[in-house]
């Protein structure tokens, strides 16, 4: 059985820590990265995203691993794409998409 998440790879039940650890760190840096961009505090995105501002801190230092929902959650407060966040793209904002333009 073949699984992939964003943080951990799986094949046949053995756990790859190095890409496990090298996404973590990727995302760390890019959560980091968009939180100075957007001018915002942990602080402020915890409150903004109902996460606590030990679980930012945690993400942040790469010590606690965000589910899905939190990623999506945090992207959409801090306006950049989840993508950008995983590390799968480097474009950081979202296009601006006004009904009007489709």
């Amino acid at each position: 059985v073949y699984f992939r998440s964003p943080f951990t790879f799986t094949i046949k039940g053995e756990i790859m820590v190095e890409d496990n650890k090298r996404d973590l760190n990727l995302f760390s840096d890019r959560l980091k990265e968009a939180l100075s961009l957007s001018n915002m505090t942990q602080k402020e995105l915890a409150e903004k995203t109902g996460l606590t501002v030990a679980s930012i801190s945690r993400y942040i230092t790469g010590t606690r691993v965000p589910s899905a929902s939190v990623i999506r959650d945090i992207a959409v407060v801090l306006n950049v794409t989840t993508d950008y966040l995983l590390g799968l793209s480097t474009i950081v904002t979202k296009p601006d998409v006004c009904m009007s333009e489709l």
